[in-house]
């Protein structure tokens, strides 16, 4: 993220500290489950981060912290479309039977015994993490993409959607993922192109996030996020 002045700090924060008000104003009965979706590159993993961190100065309850990036499939499962299939991108990235299982299921349905991973992508092996235990009234931050389908929309008691164009996401992923190598900027962005981006817009036609989810935030821009809903 880009270096934040003062002004921008404030607002940024300001944003922070109302989402996790809303968050603390929930009235569940059990384990709180909070899941933070949008496109890849919209900024996610970082407002998730500053969550968990304000939620940790506003309330004394455990806040726990996921992402379904924890939970891919192996890269022969990814792929078995091809690299560049966007179908593939959409349906075969993430073992979400695995993250139900070990973790969204445990925390909403009462045994509370749960698992942080499942897989690592980078190595591309299965990761067998400990088993552990919310405390009952826990709070559990969940980010990802693709988090709003059918079978796992269920499970949340509070949804956020980060909006963000996707030309801003493009250039902020391959920049993240690429260290400055024009010859691999070149395929990354093909990638994205072909792969990621038409993946993500066959999940938002089938799954309307923007709709399910109970608040909205436009972060195209990171220093000045705005809450639309």
């Amino acid at each position: 993220m880009k270096y934040l002045e003062k002004d921008d700090k404030c607002r940024r924060q300001a944003v922070i500290e109302s989402v996790a008000n809303s968050i603390l104003r929930l009235e569940v009965d059990g384990v709180t489950v909070v899941g933070i979706n949008g496109v890849d590159g919209s900024g996610k993993t970082t407002f998730a981060a500053e969550l968990v961190e304000q939620l940790e100065v506003q309330t004394d309850r455990e806040v726990l912290s996921f992402s379904i990036d924890d939970f891919h499939n192996p890269q022969t499962e990814r792929y078995r479309k091809g690299e560049l299939s966007a179908q593939g991108f959409y349906e075969d990235s993430f073992n979400k039977k695995a993250l139900i299982k070990k973790v969204l299921h445990p925390l909403k349905q009462g045994a509370r015994r749960y698992q942080q991973k499942h897989f690592d992508h980078r190595l591309d092996v299965e990761v067998d993490s400990p088993t552990k235990e919310a405390t009952p009234d826990a709070i559990a931050i969940i980010e990802g993409v693709f988090l709003f389908t059918v079978d796992l929309v269920k499970f949340f008691d509070y949804k956020i959607f980060l909006h963000a164009d996707f030309e801003n996401t493009m250039q902020r992923g391959i920049t993240r993922d690429i260290a400055i190598d024009s010859k691999q900027k070149v395929e990354m962005r093909e990638k994205y192109l072909k792969r990621y981006i038409p993946g993500q817009k066959l999940y938002l036609e089938e799954n309307s996030p923007m709709t399910v989810a109970d608040l909205v935030i436009e972060n195209t821009n990171f220093v000045a996020p705005k809450i639309l809903l």
